[in-house]
């Protein structure tokens, strides 16, 4: 078994093919906050998600091709609900936030905010929170879920 240096780290997730998730609590879930300092390792996309309902039912926020910052909704289809450049170097932490308030997504990496967005389209309005990693290895922690003030 590998011995960790970084006591911080929380999980590590290793996905060769496609999208490997760590999903944890309730669909009941709703306005809440999902936070994790991401370090993505050879990953095509690493990133957090928000009332996730499964594998294809969900928010997410990620780190894609280390050149974009994308926030994405599932639901019957991957749909791009926003996207910015936002270099990503391996093996370096990236605080991310995403937030949900009923149909209302905010997105505050590193304390930032960079994405708010109104899903007037069949919004996802509960489920669980999750990690997320393609193609390659993402550490991710400290992890934190917090309710909407």
């Amino acid at each position: 078994m590998e011995k960790l240096k970084d006591r911080r780290l929380t999980y590590r997730l290793i996905q060769n093919h496609e999208s490997g998730w760590l999903i944890q609590e309730t669909r009941e879930w709703g306005s809440y906050a999902f936070s994790a300092v991401v370090k993505p390792h050879l990953a095509s996309e690493t990133g957090i998600a928000v009332c996730v309902q499964g594998v294809r039912r969900h928010y997410v926020l990620l780190h894609c091709d280390d050149v974009r910052l994308c926030l994405i909704k599932e639901l019957d289809r991957r749909t791009m609900l926003a996207q910015k450049d936002f270099a990503c170097n391996w093996d370096t932490d990236y605080p991310l936030c995403l937030e949900v308030a009923d149909v209302a997504l905010i997105a505050t990496p590193g304390g930032n905010l960079v994405f708010e967005h109104t899903d007037p389209d069949r919004p996802i309005l509960s489920g669980s929170a999750a990690l997320v990693c393609a193609g390659g290895r993402g550490d991710f922690g400290p992890v934190l879920v917090r309710g909407r003030r």
